[in-house]
Order: C-alpha cells, then structure tokens, then sequence
C-alpha cells in the first residue's frame, strides 16, 4: 500500500476516482464530478497539480497537495493536505480531507491512508498540530481518524473537530512501553474482549487512551483490551492522547500502587488475571478505599 502525489501517469486511475466521486459526500466536495476524461487531462488535472505551488491565486488561497491511496496496482482513496490554516480552515475543514472508494470502504483503506497521509503531512504543515473535521453522522470516519491519535477538540451542530500532535510519537509506542494504572485483570471482561478481538483486523479496536505522569506513558483505560491484544501476539496497538481532565492524585496512587506489586508494563498483568469475584474484591473495593482517603485527605480529616 503507497501514497502517491497526484501525476500524470496516473491520470486515467485518477481520472475514473474523480469523475466517480460523488460531488458532495460526507463534507467533501468534488466540482468535477461527471467530467470527461479529455477535460479532466486538458484541465483539471493541471489545476489540481498547481495547487501544491499556486500561482496568481486569491490571498485567501491556501495550497493544497492531492494524494492517492494505491494497494496491489488499485486507486482506494484521495487524500488532500492543506499547507496551513486560515481563520476560515482553522474552524472548519481542517488540514486534511480524504475519501476511500465505496466497495473499498470498511476494509481498513482509511485509517491505513489516513496515516500515511498524517507523516507527510508533519513535513509540510506550519501549525503544531493536524486539524481535521466530521461530519457527526460520519461514524466510519470518526473512527478513522481517532484510530490515527486524535483528541477531539469541540464541535457545531453538524461537525466534530479532532486534532492529532504533529510531535506526538504515540504512535510508535508498544505496549510494554506504557505503565498500567490497574494491578487487576477480570476474567471474565477479558473473555468478553477476546470473543470480538480479531488478530488479523484491528480496525474496531477502541484506542487505548494514554497521558503522560513523570514523563512515562500511563495508560488511564484499556488494561483489559490491552491484555486481550499482547494474548493475541500483538505488540503495537492503536493508542490516543487522553485529553480529558483526571483526578490525577488517584492516577498517581494507582500507579504507585501497581509499581509496588511490579507491574510496569500490561505484561506484568497476564499473571494478574483473576475471577470477577475476585476483581470487585480485590480491584474494585481497593479504589473505593483510595479514593476515600484521597477525600478525607484533602479535607483534612485523615489523622
């Protein structure tokens, strides 16, 4: 699978996605939709390459790169890179558009090509991080674009906004890099995951949300999940940025808690997988406990 700039080579394969291409769907439009492959060769595909480098365009113009998704000599999708925000971008469309051939869809094309647009994009943006947009009934590509690390970031009526650090490596974190805030697994949540984890599709596995504590990566959900996978042969899983605000003073006391017990990685947890039973006893009443002395203690009433 490869992306590759938009070409003249390519122009038939180009052509046949674009003129397909419905002329708006899902946020994206498409004014060349129907277009003949002579004024598609003559004229649209110029235009479009001049994009990267415009010339004698309006001051609100903002430079755009057309990618295209290939996998075994097949055009799957389109992605577009906008070069840098202004206002207009910056509260609406984003950096990145992107569409995946129709019977190409639910296959995993998105959020392959997503981040194989996200990496050149790094290289060419002005702004600290990726903006994208979706339109909220747009559930595939929400997925795809949280599977690629993104937070979001606010909303309309309409849409959802995401953004994705361009510095952030989450991506390239394994799963014994992270530090589990859970000493505890249940048999049978881990049962549960096992029956719909597929090893060889990790398209509808819900990112794993990560902050860091101590300049260490702590994982604050997906313990079960991230078991689930390491059981399955994986190393690597789709991770995120949690973005939301925790108690961090009971984040701190779990991670103490599970470093006492030697538990530095979710593989220190595949000794640690207990009958539900045991998990409300030994999990679950351990964080009521905690999480009333953290209480008490911050009113004072600890002596």
């Amino acid at each position: 699978m490869e992306l590759r700039k938009i070409n003249s080579a390519d122009a038939k394969a180009q052509w046949k996605y674009t003129t397909e291409l419905p002329a708006n769907e899902n946020g994206l439009t498409n004014p060349y939709h129907g277009v003949s492959f002579e004024k598609y060769e003559q004229k649209v595909l110029p235009t479009l390459i001049s994009y990267e480098h415009p010339v004698h365009m309006p001051d609100w113009f903002v430079p755009e790169t057309y990618y295209y998704l290939w996998d075994t000599g097949r055009l799957v999708g389109e992605f577009r890179i906008r070069h840098y925000l202004t206002e207009a971008l910056r509260n609406g469309a984003g950096h990145i558009g992107y569409s995946i051939r129709k019977d190409a869809r639910g296959k995993g094309y998105g959020t392959a090509g997503l981040k194989l647009t996200i990496e050149i994009a790094k290289t060419i943006i002005l702004e600290k991080e990726i903006y994208l947009r979706v339109n909220k009934n747009n559930f595939a590509s929400q997925k795809v674009i949280l599977n690629n690390g993104a937070y979001q970031s606010g909303e309309d009526e309409e849409h959802f906004f995401f953004r994705i650090p361009k510095y952030a490596n989450i991506h390239e974190m394994k799963l014994t890099e992270l530090q589990p805030s859970q000493f505890y697994i249940s048999e049978k949540k881990l049962e549960d995951i096992e029956c719909w984890l597929d090893p060889a599709d990790l398209s509808d596995f819900e990112p794993i949300p990560v902050k860091m504590l101590n300049d260490k990566p702590v994982m604050t959900d997906g313990h079960t999940r991230a078991v689930a996978a390491l059981r399955a042969g994986f190393s690597c899983v789709p991770l995120i940025w949690d973005k939301d605000e925790l108690d961090w003073d009971m984040y701190r006391a779990c991670v103490r808690a599970c470093q006492e017990r030697s538990v530095f990685s979710p593989a220190d947890l595949l000794s640690r997988i207990i009958s539900e039973e045991d998990y409300k006893e030994k999990w679950d009443k351990w964080c009521d406990i905690m999480q009333e002395e953290i209480i008490q203690s911050r009113s004072g009433e600890i002596r």
